[in-house]
C-alpha cells in the first residue's frame, strides 16, 4: 500500500477518513507503507497494514482470520487483535469457506507465471472469454478485481498496464499475488470480506468479479459493492456459474458438499486424489 492510496479508502463502518501510524521499526520507503495501523478519524476503528496489504476485518473477526505471520506482525506494530467473542453461524460459514480456498491455493495448487502465460485454463484467452472487456480498455485505467484469489485475473489485466490495480481477497493467499505481477505495477491489495470493504464510491474505471459472486452470502449487496466503486460511465465485468445446462454442479456436486465438508481438508484431499486421477487420464488420453 502507498500513502497516496489512502485517499481511496474510508472506514467501512462510518465512512470517515483514516490517519496512519507507523511503528518505529518499520518503514515508509518511496511512498510504500510496509507495516502500520490505520485509525478512523471518527469512530476510532483500527485496521493493520501487514506486509503492504491492508487488512479490514470486523474487530470480532481478526483473531479468527489472521494467520500466524499476520499475528506476529500485529504484535510487532501494536495492533490488538485479541477477542473472545465467538462468530455467529453466518460468520462461521464464511470463515470456513475462506479457509477452504486458502488451503486450496496455498497447500494444494498454486499456479505460476508459466501457467498464466500458457494457452490452458488459466491463460489469457479463457479469462477474456469469461470477462468480456476489451483488453485495451484496461490501459492507464484504475481497475479493481473482487475476490482475486491467487491473482489470475490480476495477472492478465496487468499485461495491459492499468494505471492502478486494486485487488480484494478475503483469504491470506493475497500475499502471493505481487510475485505474479510486474514490479512497477501500481498495486493496492486489500484483504477483507467484500461486503465489509474500505473502498470509497466512484474511484475506479473498471470493476471485475470473475467466478466469485455466487460464493457471496448476499448476492444483491455484493453486486451493489461491485458497481458502487465505479466512476460515472465506468465498466463492470462479472462472470458467474449458470444453473442452466449445469446438471453436474447443481444436482451432484453441490448436494455432495453438505456431506464432504464434514471431513477435515487433508482428508478431503486424500479422497479427491482417486477421482482426480481418473479425470486426468480421461482428459489426457481421450480429449487431448
Amino acid at each position: 500500500m502507498k500513502l497516496k492510496h489512502l485517499e481511496l479508502l474510508w472506514c467501512p463502518d462510518c465512512h470517515a477518513n483514516f490517519s496512519l501510524s507507523i511503528h518505529p521499526d518499520n518503514e515508509v520507503s518511496q511512498d510504500q507503507i510496509r507495516q502500520g495501523i490505520l485509525k478512523c478519524s471518527s469512530c476510532s476503528a483500527c485496521y493493520p497494514i501487514i506486509n503492504g496489504v491492508g487488512v479490514f476485518f470486523k474487530k470480532s473477526q481478526f483473531s479468527h482470520y489472521l494467520n500466524h505471520v499476520e499475528k506476529d506482525v500485529c504484535r510487532l506494530i501494536g495492533f490488538n487483535f485479541e477477542t473472545s467473542k465467538p462468530l455467529n453461524d453466518l460468520e462461521g460459514k464464511l470463515l470456513s469457506v475462506t479457509q477452504n480456498w486458502s488451503y486450496q491455493w496455498n497447500e494444494v495448487y498454486s499456479y505460476s507465471n508459466k501457467d498464466l502465460s500458457s494457452k490452458g485454463f488459466f491463460g489469457a484467452a479463457k479469462f477474456q472469454n469469461f470477462i468480456r472487456i476489451s483488453p485495451e480498455s484496461y490501459t492507464d485505467k484504475t481497475v479493481v478485481v473482487w475476490c482475486g484469489g491467487k491473482g489470475r485475473e490480476a495477472y492478465h489485466i496487468s499485461t495491459f498496464r492499468p494505471a492502478l490495480l486494486i485487488i480484494n481477497e478475503i483469504g491470506d493467499e493475497i500475499y502471493g499475488i505481487p510475485e505474479l505481477l510486474p514490479e512497477d505495477q501500481d498495486l493496492l491489495l486489500i484483504r477483507c470480506d467484500m461486503l465489509h470493504n474500505p473502498f470509497k464510491n466512484s474511484i475506479v474505471d473498471i470493476s471485475v468479479c470473475d467466478h466469485a459472486l455466487q460464493h457471496i452470502s448476499d448476492h444483491t449487496e455484493g453486486f451493489r459493492r461491485i458497481v458502487g466503486v465505479l466512476k460515472p460511465g465506468g465498466t463492470v465485468g462479472i462472470c458467474v456459474y449458470s444453473y442452466e445446462n449445469n446438471f453436474l454442479m447443481t444436482h451432484i456436486v453441490e448436494p455432495m458438499k453438505s456431506f464432504i465438508h464434514l471431513f477435515p481438508l487433508n482428508i478431503q484431499r486424500f479422497f479427491a486424489f482417486f477421482p482426480a486421477v481418473i479425470i486426468f487420464l480421461l482428459i489426457r488420453f481421450f480429449y487431448v
